[in-house]
């Protein structure tokens, strides 16, 4: 099970990310973090099951985030490539603009000392790889210091 960091624990994942869309949104089991893509479709909703979060990149058109996205308890942005920097104008865009108040992650290849600014951002909880430094990742956000705008 993959560790992530949230309310500035180190804790068990319970989340699961689906990389394939399912046919009916009833056939995700709970805790199952899917293609924001796998969403769309409206005569579905509302969602059989309340445990269901979205995943996407950071190339994803605000446009795509509707009122039934921004419901959905996480919305998880995936970083491919940690020198891209619009994971954390989307990161902000989301916390700001679109005021959406669940738990927002970013997972992938991000680097630990990004972390910081990712939580200035809005970014409320962290999917780290297995291979990840946990004891660095906890020092980096309990002491970086919060910066004023």
């Amino acid at each position: 099970m993959a560790m992530q960091i949230k309310q500035g624990m180190l804790i068990k994942d319970p989340w699961l990310k689906v990389n394939q869309p399912a046919d009916k949104y009833r056939d995700y089991p709970w805790f199952s973090i899917v293609p924001l893509n796998g969403l769309h479709d409206k005569s579905q909703w509302p969602l059989p099951q309340t445990w269901i979060g979205a995943w996407f990149g950071v190339g994803t058109e605000l446009q795509q985030i509707t009122e039934l996205i921004l419901s959905l308890p996480l919305l998880n942005i995936h970083v491919d490539s940690f020198a891209d920097g619009r994971a954390f104008s989307l990161a902000k865009q989301l916390s700001t603009a679109l005021g959406y108040k669940g738990e927002l992650r970013v997972s992938g290849n991000f680097l630990l000392d990004q972390m910081a600014q990712f939580k200035e951002c809005g970014v409320t909880s962290f999917s780290l790889r297995d291979d990840s430094d946990f004891d660095h990742a906890m020092y980096i956000l309990e002491h970086s210091p919060k910066r004023e705008f």
